[in-house]
């Protein structure tokens, strides 16, 4: 987060993915522009956590997830990732 406000912190931003697509490399372009950090999982090589995605989101969901502050959002577009940062911030 872009402030002098150290009482506001940066969003955590976790992506879950399995391989690379268009939307991800789109998404990933998004978040370094606006210079947020973020952390990949893969989840062909951590299975604990696939299975977990799978336990609250059901056994078919769209990848990437992408969980912001603890809230799971199953690949939102790039506008709606927008505004949800957005509103965080404010």
């Amino acid at each position: 987060m872009r402030t002098d406000d150290l009482s506001k912190q940066e969003p955590t931003l976790i992506i879950y993915c399995k391989a690379w697509c268009n939307y991800l490399k789109r998404v990933v372009a998004f978040l370094e522009e606006k210079h947020y950090s973020f952390m990949f999982i893969d989840i062909r090589f951590d299975a604990k956590k696939g299975k977990r995605l799978a336990l609250e989101l059901g056994n078919f969901f769209l990848l990437p997830v992408i969980k912001i502050n603890d809230i799971l959002y199953e690949k939102p577009s790039i506008s709606k990732l927008e505004k949800i940062l957005y509103d965080i911030e404010k």
